[in-house]
């Protein structure tokens, strides 16, 4: 793994585990492998965009010598999985959070995108539609 992905992770994951500052060492031990995962699919889900826009939402393939056509990527699939199993480590974290850390987590990533969301759900799907290039009001 390259070096300033392995400190990205590195970073993110202390990013995480701040916001836990207030658990108790013992729960916060038990929670270490979530936090690890998360910043680790949250690292990987970006350089899975960025490989995105690059590269295109689509691949074309050819079965034989006349039948070819597009398909998704396997950036794509990859991503379109691994954000499904991000929001999910979130949401265990965020339910794991006390009552006014949630609240400050949920009102921080509103003010750094100027937008009210519900959930932090909707926030990561919004960001990451934005990243992709996608209508936001769909």
């Amino acid at each position: 793994m390259e070096k300033s992905i392995k400190k990205r992770i590195k970073t993110e994951y202390e990013g995480i585990k701040k916001s836990f500052s207030s658990i108790p060492d013992k729960q916060l031990e038990l929670l270490d492998s979530l936090m690890q995962n998360a910043a680790f699919m949250k690292v990987t889900l970006d350089e899975l965009q960025k490989k995105i826009i690059t590269n295109g939402l689509t691949d074309t393939y050819q079965n034989g010598a006349n039948q070819y056509g597009n398909k998704a990527s396997a950036e794509l699939q990859a991503y379109n999985q691994l954000i499904k199993n991000y929001l999910n480590v979130q949401k265990q974290l965020t339910k794991l959070l006390p009552g006014e850390e949630k609240a400050d987590y949920r009102e921080t990533w509103n003010k750094l995108n100027s937008i009210d969301y519900d959930s932090e759900a909707e926030f990561i799907l919004a960001k990451q539609k934005k990243a992709l290039g996608l209508n936001l009001d769909t």
